[in-house]
């Protein structure tokens, strides 16, 4: 699963980097010891916990600390200047996560997304109206229609 995360705007100020970084977290197993180990460790040696837990039990919680594990983990794995974990001192809770794009086709860098895009927008883009099954609205949301005058 590829996920997208960003810092609060505070946050990106002082910290730097993209606004937007990319992680692949089925690509972790792919990512050689040498490189994963010290950055867990750092987990380990001031959480008490590895990437597995923070994945599998911090991060569908919404934890502070699984937000602030994750940003930091995907800034350091994308070479973005970022201090040791216990160093960096974010506003964990106004970190935004979305549905990271698939890489390209080539293997290469993830496909720049917009970080505002209307309903409108991807449903010209699709060829169909905001309400249609293709426009990425779920089937509960399109059945929920309240019947005026009643």
């Amino acid at each position: 699963m590829a996920i997208e995360l960003a810092l609060d705007p505070k946050d990106q100020a002082t910290y730097g980097g993209p606004e937007w970084v990319p992680l692949d977290l089925a690509g972790l197993d792919f990512i050689p010891f040498d490189v994963l180990d010290p950055l867990e460790h750092q987990m380990i040696r001031l959480w008490g916990i590895g990437l597995p837990r923070l994945i599998a039990e911090e991060m569908p919680e919404d934890t502070m600390r699984a937000k602030l594990g994750l940003i930091w983990l995907a800034r350091k794995l994308a070479g973005v200047e970022t201090p040791d974990l216990a160093e960096f001192k974010i506003h964990a809770r106004r970190v935004a996560v979305r549905a990271g794009v698939k890489p390209a086709g080539d293997g290469g860098p993830p496909a720049k997304a917009s970080s505002a895009t209307s309903s409108e927008e991807r449903a010209s883009a699709t060829g169909s109206s905001p309400s249609s099954p293709g426009s990425g609205k779920t089937r509960a949301t399109n059945s929920r229609r309240v019947k005026s005058g009643n």
